[in-house]
């Protein structure tokens, strides 16, 4: 992985964090259930926002094999927070994707 998905991914994490911690701070200080609720939500999705950001930068650099990582780990990630009927059809897709990838590979290697 180059410099460029570090980058990228550093500075949606850093975003998301810090735009959830004042969110969150912001909803302590207002005394406010509803502000200090979207501050929590935004801290439990700046992982999953870093993840995104790095399978797209990922995808500009063609390097297939790390898009399907990102998106099974997107998909375990969304497994655990949302519905599973939802997120399991992202982890099948995802690891038959990377099957394909592995075969393809192997046979273009040996010819």
């Amino acid at each position: 992985m180059t410099d460029k998905v570090s980058l990228w991914t550093g500075w949606a994490m850093r975003i998301s964090a810090v735009l959830g911690a004042v969110v969150l701070v912001a909803g302590i200080l207002l005394d406010s259930y509803d502000v200090t609720f979207y501050g929590i939500i935004l801290m439990v999705v700046s992982p999953l926002a870093g993840i995104a950001v790095s399978m797209v930068a990922l995808l500009v650099q063609r390097e297939m094999w790390w898009v399907y990582v990102a998106l099974l780990l997107i998909g375990i990630i969304l497994f655990e927070l949302v519905d599973w009927y939802y997120s399991a059809a992202v982890i099948i897709v995802a690891s038959v994707l990377m099957l394909a990838d592995y075969l393809l590979s192997r046979r273009n290697s040996t010819d």
